[in-house]
């Protein structure tokens, strides 16, 4: 199998409705149109959730959601994760290895000029 390429998800606010903390185990929905994403792209890309929750609550929210796939607890490879087999997304809660990072809050670096204008823009 070729390797393909990374794209890790976050969890709250990516994955499924984030407004606040609910518990260990959300009770939000998932963001609409995200299960179609996942599902349409295990074939050309690995996938993995990453959050600062415990990987095993993710693993159990999911596994409901999205029955017809498999979640599986990958703190322990986040170095080369490949999904070889169909239908299997990591999820972690350590940052892993990727090539690209989809996150609702993250500040995609420029610059450090623009860091100094997320500040000024922060304070707002």
């Amino acid at each position: 199998m070729q390797d393909r390429k990374t794209i890790c998800l976050d969890f709250d606010g990516v994955i499924h409705q984030y407004t606040s903390w609910t518990g260990e185990i959300p009770e939000n929905d998932l963001i609409p149109g995200i299960e179609e994403f996942i599902v349409g792209q295990l074939l050309e890309y690995n996938i993995i959730i990453s959050s600062a929750r415990d990987a095993e609550e993710i693993v159990k929210y999911m596994s409901r959601q999205i029955p017809d796939l498999t979640f599986l607890v990958t703190n322990d490879k986040l170095f080369g994760y490949n999904n070889e087999e169909e239908g299997v997304i990591g999820v972690t809660n350590i940052k892993p290895v990727a090539d690209f990072y989809v996150d609702d809050r993250a500040v995609p670096f420029v610059n450090v000029e623009s860091l100094y204008e997320m500040l000024e823009y922060m304070e707002e």
